[in-house]
Formats: structure tokens, sequence, C-alpha cells
């Protein structure tokens, strides 16, 4: 919605966002996600609470499919393209 990283406001994460290496699991915290566009960290611990197998199956698929990117040589989330996006 504003355009920064998911947490990129909270201190703590600002902080390690900046000392990130090229792990998947980094790259996940500050890539653009369409399907949670709009959420609030309410709703979204919502979904994660109410759906938690679905929500478990999208981190892992999340996972494996940040891990190709970065094997890829793509490590920065703004180029991160999705399927659906093209």
């Amino acid at each position: 919605m504003y355009g920064g990283a998911f947490g990129s406001t909270i201190p703590m994460f600002r902080k390690l966002l900046s000392n990130r290496s090229k792990k998947a699991s980094n790259v996940a915290f500050e890539v653009e996600l369409p399907v949670l566009t709009g959420l609030s960290t309410a709703q979204l611990v919502e979904v994660r609470l109410r759906y938690k197998e679905s929500f478990d199956r999208f981190r892992k698929h999340l996972g494996s499919f940040l891990e190709d990117c970065i094997r890829n040589g793509v490590t920065e989330p703004v180029e991160i393209r999705f399927p659906s996006e093209g």
C-alpha cells in the first residue's frame, strides 16, 4: 500500500533489512506479494490462523520459488516476477 517492504517501518526489522544476505528468507521479507496486497497485519494473522494448512503450503512454495530465483541470480526483490505477473 505504501510501497515499502513488509515490516520496513519497524526499527528492528529495518536493521535486519540493512544487514540481509541473499537468502530466500531475507528476500521474502522484502518482496512484494500481490496476493497479500491490501491486507492489514490483523487480516494477515487471521488468514494465517484460519487457513493454516493452505498458508503453510503457500509459504513452502514461495520459499522454493525464491530459492530458484536466487540460484538464477535474481536477488533483488524488485526484480522478482511471479508467474502470474508475466
